[in-house]
């Protein structure tokens, strides 16, 4: 058996398609449509009973490969890390049975609007990059040629949750729910997600105050038109952060487009003494083969800040999670003499760097031909600023 909390308590809006986690493959193995379906009814739909049952079986569905990759890899996968996860108590799933007792854990995406554009996003997941896309015709076509759509039209969007399925959610599942994640594109940046904090606090059966809500965010604001995240948060019990840091510095303003690092940090510690009942902040390194030249940097930064959230009271972490497509911005698919030389470079035990030894699966020369691409694409380079990167991909040298 493999037991998952994500698929047996948990409920994902995932590009117009429900499904029991944020890394399930809808492409692969279907669920069913938010177009002709109820959130209520995808829970213990027939394609989540499948999903359950090959679980229960010892087999990976084709909708999770992700977590049968990392752990054929030796990886600890999102699956294993769910059993460890505190956010939510399991003693009421029964494992033995395809059909779930009730949703604790909701996702909700409102939008797929960002305000970034980070350089291994799609338009699946960010609107913005079809219109740049419609811009750049000709940089969009080399890099479908180099394997990535980074800006062509949405394929499978993330699609708008309509007040028929919010008001699915209100009736017949929030009340046995103990925690709502907010994600996107970037919830904060959404109209619908205050609104529906305001509904919650507003509805009389509802009881906020039992109730942690969570975000997987950039940070990028904590007030927007007039509201002020710390009035709502007021009324839950709880909010844990996980906030997107890929990278830091000169980095993480390359990497993220409209990105500024000392902004996301300044509106953190803002929020974070503004609000008394924050639980947790988790710090997470979204990394490709960008991130692994500045491995080492990136989490010396990123553990300062753990360092001084923790000595607000306030439990905190971080850690690195892995981009797997386009195959050229994996960090598997980096050649043998670069991974050498980055492993001497940040040492063995960095979490990038950890993952990095997995074996190579695709053409080396494909990260070069992207960042060329983006780079051209956004109009700034790493020269002077990231000269790892640049040097070994304009010069092939490799320095430290």
């Amino acid at each position: 058996m493999l037991k998952c909390k994500y698929a047996w308590s948990h409920l994902d809006f995932l590009q117009g398609e429900y499904a029991p986690c944020f890394r399930y493959k809808v492409k692969r193995q279907p669920i069913a449509s938010m177009s002709d379906t109820l959130p209520s009814e995808a829970v213990n739909h027939p394609n989540m009973l499948a999903v359950r049952n090959s679980l229960i079986n010892g087999e990976f569905p084709a909708g999770c490969e992700d977590c049968q990759y990392k752990e054929e890899n030796g990886v600890k996968s999102y699956r294993q890390k769910s059993l460890n996860n505190k956010h939510w108590d399991d003693s009421s799933i029964d494992y033995t049975t395809p059909v779930s007792t009730g949703i604790l854990d909701l996702e909700l995406k409102f939008s797929r609007t960002c305000n970034y554009f980070c350089r291994h996003c799609m338009a699946d997941s960010n609107s913005q990059f079809e219109q740049l896309g419609k811009k750049n015709t000709e940089t969009h076509e080399m890099l479908l040629r180099a394997g990535f759509d980074h800006i062509g039209p949405a394929d499978s969007p993330i699609q708008t949750i309509t007040a028929e399925h919010l008001e699915d959610i209100i009736q017949n599942i929030i009340q046995g729910v103990k925690r709502i994640t907010f994600s996107g594109g970037e919830p904060l940046y959404h109209i619908g997600h205050y609104r529906f904090l305001e509904r919650l606090i507003s509805e009389p059966d509802i009881d906020t105050s039992k109730l942690t809500i969570a975000y997987n965010t950039n940070m990028s604001m904590i007030e927007f038109k007039s509201y002020k995240l710390s009035d709502l948060w007021s009324h839950f019990g709880g909010v844990d952060l996980t906030v997107s840091m890929d990278g830091t510095h000169e980095l993480f303003n390359y990497f993220r487009q409209g990105g500024d690092y000392n902004q996301v940090v300044d509106n953190l510690f803002k929020i974070l003494s503004a609000s008394s009942n924050i639980l947790g902040v988790y710090l997470v390194c979204t990394s490709t083969a960008y991130h692994a030249f500045y491995a080492s940097e990136t989490f010396h930064d990123l553990n300062k800040l753990v360092d001084q959230i923790q000595a607000m009271g306030i439990s905190a972490h971080t850690d690195a999670t892995f981009v797997h497509y386009p195959a050229g911005l994996d960090i598997a698919n980096l050649p043998d003499n670069v991974k050498s030389f980055l492993t001497e470079l940040h040492g063995p035990d960095n979490p990038i760097i950890k993952y990095m030894q997995t074996p190579q699966t695709a053409d080396a020369e494909l990260f070069k031909t992207i960042v060329r691409l983006q780079d051209q694409l956004y109009f700034k380079t790493g020269e002077k600023k990231l000269p790892r990167i640049a040097d070994y991909v304009y010069n092939n040298k490799l320095i430290g």
